[in-house]
This record gives C-alpha cells, sequence and structure tokens, in this order.
C-alpha cells in the first residue's frame, strides 16, 4: 500500500477535479457537494482515462465509450459486476492522502495536470 499526498493547495474545491500520476498510474479526486472521492483514472471496459469525462452527481461518464460509473463505490449503474477501482481517501493537516494498492504497471492517463 502507498500513500499518495495531494497537498492542501492541489484538494479540488467543490465542483472541482484533480488528477494525480504514481508510477505510471493517474488517479482522479473528486469533490461532490464537499465530499472527496478518489477513483483509478481507467475506464475498465478499454482502459480510457475518465478524468475528462462528464460528472452527473456522483456517476462518471467515460468519454470513449459512454460508460457509467459511481464514483463512490465504483460500480456500474445496472452492472455491478464491472467497476471501476475506489481509492480510500483521507485528509488531515497536511492534505489529502490517496491509499493505493500497490499492482502492475498500468498505462498513464491521458488527461494533463
Amino acid at each position: 500500500m502507498t500513500s499518495l499526498r495531494l497537498p492542501p493547495p492541489k484538494v479540488p474545491t467543490t465542483g472541482q477535479r484533480e488528477v494525480l500520476f504514481h508510477e505510471g498510474r493517474s488517479f482522479v479526486v473528486f469533490n461532490i457537494d464537499g465530499q472527496l472521492h478518489a477513483i483509478e483514472d481507467e475506464c475498465p471496459h478499454a482502459g480510457a482515462a475518465l478524468c475528462t469525462g462528464r460528472l452527473a452527481g456522483h456517476v462518471i461518464q467515460c468519454p470513449a465509450h459512454g460508460l457509467r460509473f459511481d464514483v463512490r463505490d465504483g460500480a456500474m449503474p445496472g452492472n455491478p459486476g464491472l467497476r471501476v477501482s475506489v481509492i480510500p481517501v483521507r485528509r488531515d493537516a497536511e492534505g489529502l492522502f490517496l491509499e493505493v494498492a500497490d499492482k502492475g504497471h498500468v498505462a498513464g492517463s491521458q488527461c494533463a495536470n
């Protein structure tokens, strides 16, 4: 398990998102009504970056093929067997920390920071 730190100035404000990169992987943090949620920035269908997808409530839509995932639990509405990886987050005075499980190399994001 690796803790990735997002310093306070980079923590997204309400309605915003922020992308982090670590060892060939990317993660996106959403601030939805003051609640922070993080997912791996990769659609499980074909690997497209989710960071530029349309967010409606808690549901992100993949810009490549239109699949939708709830950022709270990673599940695809109507098909909970297909999921995006949800990343646990914790916040303190030093910033936001993403608790990332170690795994093999994953293609990087197509989004710029």
